[in-house]
C-alpha cells in the first residue's frame, strides 16, 4: 500500500513493488538504498563525462593556439604580437 503522503513517482513505484512482492520494511529500505546508490553512480559518471569534455575543449583550444602561433612565426610576426593574439606565454612561443 502506497502511503498518501508519498507523491514522487519513483517512491510510489517502490512501494508498489514492495506490495507486489510482499517485501518487509527492511527489504524496501534496501531497495531504496540501492536506487539511491545507482543515482549517485549515474551522477558521478555524468560529472566525470562533463569534466572530460571540458579538458578536451581546453586541450583543443591550446592546440589551435599553438598551431596559429607557428603559422604566425613563419610569417614573421613578433613574439609579442603572437602572445597578445593567441594568449600563449612568450616562453611558449619562443620554444616553437
Amino acid at each position: 500500500m502506497v502511503p498518501g503522503h508519498v507523491t514522487e513517482s519513483s517512491l510510489q513505484m517502490a512501494y508498489s513493488e514492495a506490495d507486489r512482492f510482499g517485501w518487509s520494511e527492511a527489504d524496501l529500505e534496501a531497495y531504496e538504498y540501492r536506487g539511491m546508490r545507482i543515482q549517485d553512480e549515474r551522477g558521478a559518471l555524468d560529472h566525470a563525462r562533463e569534466q572530460g569534455r571540458e579538458v578536451g575543449r581546453q586541450e583543443g583550444e591550446l592546440a589551435k593556439a599553438i598551431e596559429t602561433a607557428r603559422k604566425m612565426r613563419a610569417k614573421g610576426y613578433s613574439v609579442a604580437d603572437i602572445a597578445e593574439l593567441t594568449g600563449l606565454a612568450v616562453a611558449e612561443i619562443e620554444e616553437l
